[in-house]
């Protein structure tokens, strides 16, 4: 009976150092994943911070700051632009049809 109980107990032994290392394998995989999001997510640092870099060389913020206001004005410029020209064509149309249709 003696031997009957050590496989008993070597069996019992043998399933949980099994299952702890099914468990350890499971742990080691999310680690695993875990250290490739990581370093995908240091190379886009990386990517950002060359691109500050270059971004940084060209010009400061401060003539970023002005050129953003210098694009602003001329956007405001083209849409008032804009307005005029199809309130003169419109003038025009009308003056035409005025003309074309009044003789």
């Amino acid at each position: 009976m003696p031997d009957n109980e050590n496989i008993e107990t070597w069996d019992k032994y043998q399933k949980l150092i099994l299952s702890e290392l099914k468990e350890l394998k499971a742990g080691q995989d999310r680690l695993e994943d875990e250290v490739i999001t990581l370093s995908q997510r240091v190379s886009r640092i990386e990517n950002t911070e060359r691109f500050v870099q270059k971004i940084q060389e060209v010009a400061t913020v401060d003539q970023y700051k002005k050129i953003y206001e210098d694009v602003s004005v001329l956007n405001k410029f083209k849409n008032n632009a804009l307005v005029v020209f199809a309130i003169i064509q419109s003038v025009v149309g009308l003056a035409l049809w005025w003309a074309t249709y009044n003789k």
